[in-house]
């Protein structure tokens, strides 16, 4: 019966791959008579190759070369469908979770690859009807926020780093209110100071903090944001990642593929808040270092919406960005975000 089981479930998720590819070449008034219309669309990928099992249980099985030729061939698939979700109106809107086949590595190492199997995602999530598309982790990265697809879609772009970015905020402050850290006397760290979301939290918290250290590989867009920030005389920056032993909290945000901060980086009783993905704080932090804190941040709470497909997150999270296009579908915005 297992076997039985197993061969129908193959046969069904070989028939959905098809269909998929099937479906960015036929007409939308037939694609509607296939699928059910999605108002939103969310597009994720692998943050590595197990991975793929989540999707394909029988992928755990195979040799990484094999999975690596199979995800740079394979095209942009629907995850799955998300339902429950409903608007101001109290309209009950449906939408879907769009695959990328590659990981991050895959797409940096073939960036032309990966922007066209991106924009295949986006084609596929119009197809299926949505109005809004939302980026996620590299997906984001790789296209410029989003910038390089416009005009070549008509769906409105979103990228979740505005979200990213008012949680982390929202962690800081309630964290340091917790164990009893005025911030205006604490030292703060950003790690990926000069990026989306790190320049969306330099500018909040230059305002807040008695000293901000910014790290950023890239010097010139670093001192690009310190020019237009209002106050400077607390801000110190830097190319190296050594530097954060000083701080009371760091803060990782970069789009560096693994693991950059480890345990000899930190001081005892750092609170570090890691916001990437894939994440930028060593698991040896976590199991090595007790007298650290370790926080993951771009995460939110809702409750009622439903999908098939195992992200890896608790019970009622989902990815920032994925709750930005929410947001925006609740209050029905039209074009870029």
């Amino acid at each position: 019966m297992h076997k039985l089981f197993a061969i129908l479930n193959l046969t069904r998720l070989v028939f959905a791959a098809f269909r998929d590819l099937a479906i960015r070449f036929l007409p939308r008034s037939l694609v509607r008579l296939i699928m059910v219309t999605g108002r939103f669309a969310f597009i994720i990928h692998p943050l590595g190759f197990e991975d793929a099992s989540r999707k394909y249980p029988f992928a755990v099985k195979l040799p990484e070369r094999l999975i690596d030729i199979w995800a740079r061939l394979y095209w942009p698939i629907v995850g799955s469908e998300i339902t429950g979700f409903k608007t101001k109106r109290n309209e009950e809107v449906n939408g879907w979770i769009i695959i990328c086949p590659l990981t991050p590595r895959q797409m940096m190492r073939n960036q032309s690859l990966a922007r066209r199997k991106i924009l295949q995602c986006v084609k596929l999530a119009e197809k299926l009807g949505a109005k809004i598309v939302g980026l996620g982790a590299f997906t984001s990265i790789l296209t410029h926020d989003a910038t390089d697809l416009i005009g070549k879609v008509k769906v409105g772009l979103t990228t979740g780093n505005a979200y990213a970015a008012a949680l982390l905020i929202q962690n800081v402050t309630k964290i340091a209110e917790k164990i009893g850290m005025e911030l205006k006397d604490a030292t703060v760290a950003i790690v990926g100071a000069a990026g989306s979301v790190g320049s969306a939290c330099t500018r909040i918290l230059s305002e807040k903090v008695r000293q901000l250290i910014l790290v950023d590989i890239d010097r010139e867009a670093l001192e690009s944001l310190i020019a237009t920030l209002r106050i400077r005389e607390n801000l110190r920056s830097y190319s190296e990642v050594n530097v954060v032993s000083t701080a009371d909290i760091v803060i990782a945000l970069t789009s560096a593929i693994g693991e950059i901060i480890t345990p000899s980086h930190l001081s005892s009783g750092t609170i570090v808040i890691d916001g990437s993905q894939p994440k930028n704080v060593s698991k040896e932090v976590i199991e090595h270092r007790p007298n650290v804190l370790v926080i993951e941040s771009g995460l939110a709470k809702i409750s009622g919406i439903n999908y098939d497909l195992d992200l890896g997150l608790g019970k009622e999270e989902i990815y920032a960005c994925l709750g930005e296009v929410l947001i925006l579908t609740w209050k029905d915005w039209d074009g870029n975000y």
